[in-house]
């Protein structure tokens, strides 16, 4: 091998070393998002990229469901989800609402058909007016919203 090859090979191999290095998977989740702060008040997280990642900062287990405040730390919001989670693996109908102190007062969304176990329904997201609630539950029924429990916190 000719010593330009070499040391094109031998650049390459340590530039990659480097760079996987690196965890890049915090700035392209941020490049993803497509707002920040009030601007993605009244949005869906997971529309605008603020869904992924995202922590849980409560929960609550009502029946045949896991309720949580959710919290993007790159687009600086807080949103309701609420997730099916029947053992026997039937559909139900579900609400998540997202409660805070200024208006519009509340976001709430309701499945407009039964969910399958492990699905997700998400509340829009807000910036500011805390403090906030997150309720929601499953049913058999149809749910009109806004719901006012169960809640967390």
């Amino acid at each position: 091998m000719s010593k330009f090859k070499y040391l094109t090979v031998l650049i390459l191999t340590i530039l990659l070393v480097i760079l996987t290095s690196f965890p890049i998977g915090g700035f392209v989740s941020r490049a993803l998002a497509t707002c920040s702060g009030t601007a993605c008040d009244g949005q869906f997280p997971n529309s605008v990229g603020c869904d992924s990642p995202a922590t849980t900062t409560y929960i609550a287990y009502p029946a045949s469901s896991v309720l949580e405040m959710r919290h993007s730390t790159y687009c600086y919001t807080y949103w309701t989800r609420t997730t099916n989670t029947d053992s026997q693996g039937r559909s139900f109908y579900a609400n998540a609402t997202f409660w805070f102190s200024v208006s519009p007062y509340y976001y709430s969304v309701s499945s407009g058909a039964p969910i399958a176990a492990n699905q997700k329904v998400f509340s829009q997201q807000r910036y500011s007016g805390s403090p906030f609630s997150s309720c929601g539950y499953v049913s058999g029924s149809y749910i009109t919203g806004p719901v006012s429990s169960p809640c967390v916190p």
